[in-house]
């Protein structure tokens, strides 16, 4: 019967101590190297109260949750809609002439790996036109939204990611004001 010998793993460790630091040390200057080169994104968050204007009780007095919920979940809907985000972009001036019209990009001078492919196999670039840029940019804002109740209360939350913290909170504000400016012009 052979019984567990401690020195004959700590030889073999010590016999190949050399690789295993290696690729400790290289594991450890990837994860560096990956966390020195990440893109903070930041999350600025609006916060709206949604009140309801009508009571849920019939005349007999019976409340119904389902009528509640689906209400609020309307709301979220809303809030993440189409309307709203086109509603925002264009308070944010995304929707002007200078960002619908985008900039032509031409082919970089010298030598490209695109160069080698023949003609016959090329694919052209898309053509994108205002119309598209516009919907480009409005599901874009739309994306980025995230909308989450606030627990046992009436608030919400509607959030907006971005790698520019001030881009983040007017996007968050312009979006809750989009949303509150939506509910008064569809009243």
């Amino acid at each position: 019967s052979e019984s567990f010998d401690f020195r004959e793993y700590l030889q073999v460790l010590f016999k190949f101590k050399w690789g295993i630091v290696s690729v400790a040390l290289l594991a450890g200057l990837i994860g560096l190297y990956m966390a020195m080169k990440a893109v903070p994104i930041y999350r600025s968050t609006a916060i709206l109260q949604i009140e309801k204007e009508q009571n849920n009780m019939l005349t007999t007095g019976i409340f119904f949750p389902d009528f509640e919920r689906n209400f609020y979940d309307t709301q979220y809907q809303l809030i993440r809609s189409w309307g709203v985000a086109e509603m925002a972009a264009e308070r944010l001036g995304l929707l002007d002439a200078d960002h619908l019209e985008g900039v032509v990009q031409t082919a970089p001078a010298g030598f490209t790996w695109r160069s080698l492919i023949p003609d016959s196999l090329r694919t052209a670039p898309p053509v994108i036109t205002p119309e598209v840029r516009r919907a480009n940019i409005i599901r874009g804002l739309q994306g980025g939204v995230r909308v989450g109740p606030v627990e046992k209360s009436q608030l919400v939350t509607v959030s907006f990611e971005s790698p520019d913290p001030d881009r983040a909170a007017l996007n968050a504000n312009t979006i809750a004001t989009a949303y509150i400016d939506f509910l008064r012009d569809k009243n």
